[in-house]
């Protein structure tokens, strides 16, 4: 039983955190559009707590670490020329930095 309600909670959460995600990345929104989310919700859900500005944000944070790290990586993030990259073999050398340039 509690599990379910924690699927649920969390499923909510993900599907918050997409919707304000997609919205708020891509510049569709202005930045007071999460304060006003979490405004409109208080209001017309009151008592329901969880959905301060600080935890959608949260929420949004839930969603891309999850679809972060559950993306397959794709054999053609491996390739450069239509070679495939061996990963382990990649020798990874510091860039020289110009002090000059700002």
């Amino acid at each position: 039983m509690a599990s379910e309600a924690n699927r649920e909670q969390l499923s909510l959460y993900y599907g918050i955190g997409r919707y304000v995600s997609v919205h708020t990345r891509k510049g569709v929104w202005g930045t007071g559009a999460i304060d006003l989310i979490s405004q409109q919700l208080q209001k017309e859900l009151p008592g329901l707590r969880g959905f301060s500005a600080s935890a959608i944000k949260r929420m949004r944070t839930f969603y891309e670490g999850w679809e972060f790290l559950n993306r397959p990586l794709a054999v053609d993030d491996l390739k450069i020329n239509n070679k495939t990259i061996d990963i382990q073999s990649l020798v990874i050398r510091p860039q020289a930095v110009d002090k000059n340039s700002k």
